[in-house]
C-alpha cells in the first residue's frame, strides 16, 4: 500500500469517529476496522498495537503508572539552590517537586531551565521559592487520557498524585503517559536495569515495580488482581509482609526469589517458571 492509500484509510477512520457517526460506532467496531486495516498491510504490528493502546488509555488510572512515593526525588523548600543544581545533574530530571517539611506537603515544582535563567540573570543570590511554579494535583483514580488533556491544557509536564486523604502517592509525567502508547521512552539519563530480562531456561530477572498485568501477559500466566498493582505488591500480599533478600515464594508453577530488597520494599526478583509442573493456587514460602 502506498501513502495515498494510507491517507484514504485513516480518512475513513476519522469520518467514522467524527460527527454523527460517533454515536453509532463502538470501540469494538473501531478495533475491528484497525485489525482489518493491519491485515491489508497498511499498518504494521507495532502501529496496530499503538492504536489499541490509545483505546486502553481510557481504562488506566494514574495510580497504575505513577512513580511511587518511595521513588520520588524532591527538594525541601528551604534547600540551597546549589542542592537543586546537584540533584538535577545527579538524578537527570529536568523537573522536581518541592515540598515543605514532609513530602505530603508539595508546594511547587522547579524546572531546570528556570534555575539556569535565574542563575544567569540574578547570580547565585536566589531562593528555591523564587523558582517554583504552581503544582498540579490529581487523584489516584484520574483516567490518564483525561489527565493528558488536562496537562496539555495547563501546559505542565508533571503532576503530583494524591490519595483520598490528600497525601502524596506519587508523581506522573507526560512521558509516563506517552509510554503507555509507544512503550518505554529512554533518554541519555536512563541507565537503570531492564524491567524484564529473560535469562534463559525459564528464568527471568524482574523489577519489582513491574505492573502485574504486564508480567502476567509476558509469562503467559494469570495472577488474580487484588489490592496491588505491581510484582512487589503481589509478593508482599502473598506473605503479608515485606520479604527479605533470598526469601523464596512458590506460586503455581513459579518460584519467586527476592534478589534485592530492604526493610521497606522489594527491588528486584528472580522468577523461575517450571513448565512441567502443574500449577497450584496456594503459595508456599521458604526462607
Amino acid at each position: 500500500m502506498d501513502k495515498e492509500n494510507n491517507k484514504g484509510i485513516f480518512s475513513l477512520i476519522y469520518r467514522l469517529t467524527s460527527g454523527m457517526w460517533w454515536k453509532k460506532v463502538t470501540q469494538e467496531d473501531l478495533e475491528t476496522i484497525i485489525d482489518t486495516v493491519q491485515e491489508t498491510g497498511v499498518l504494521d504490528e507495532d502501529e496496530n498495537e499503538m492504536i489499541h493502546r490509545i483505546f486502553e488509555m481510557k481504562t488506566i488510572v494514574a495510580r497504575e503508572i505513577m512513580v511511587p512515593r518511595t521513588d520520588i526525588q524532591a527538594l525541601e523548600v528551604g534547600s540551597p539552590v546549589e542542592d537543586v543544581a546537584k540533584l538535577v545533574v545527579d538524578a537527570g530530571h529536568s523537573r522536581l517537586p518541592v515540598y515543605k517539611g514532609v513530602i505530603d506537603k508539595v508546594v511547587g515544582v522547579v524546572y531546570a531551565k528556570d534555575l539556569l535563567r535565574f542563575w544567569v540573570n540574578k547570580g547565585e543570590n536566589i531562593k528555591l521559592a523564587d523558582l517554583m511554579r504552581q503544582p498540579l494535583f490529581v487523584p489516584e483514580t484520574k483516567i490518564i487520557s483525561d489527565l493528558l488533556k488536562e496537562m496539555k491544557k495547563q501546559r505542565v509536564h508533571i503532576a503530583t498524585v494524591v490519595d483520598e486523604y490528600g497525601g502524596t502517592s506519587g508523581l506522573i509525567t507526560i512521558e509516563d503517559i506517552l509510554e503507555e502508547i509507544v512503550g518505554d521512552i529512554q533518554d541519555e539519563y536512563d541507565l537503570e536495569e531492564e524491567e524484564f530480562l529473560e535469562a534463559g531456561e525459564g528464568r527471568y530477572l524482574v523489577d519489582a515495580r513491574m505492573d502485574i498485568d504486564e508480567l502476567s501477559e509476558k509469562l503467559g500466566i494469570e495472577i488474580p488482581k487484588e489490592d496491588f498493582d505491581t510484582l512487589g505488591g503481589f509478593l508482599a500480599h502473598m506473605l503479608n509482609k515485606i520479604p527479605a533478600v533470598n526469601e523464596k515464594i512458590d506460586y503455581g508453577n513459579m518460584s519467586f526469589t527476592i534478589s534485592e530488597a530492604d526493610e521497606r520494599r522489594i527491588s528486584r526478583v528472580e522468577i523461575l517458571v517450571n513448565k512441567e509442573k502443574k500449577p497450584k493456587a496456594t503459595p508456599e514460602k521458604e526462607c
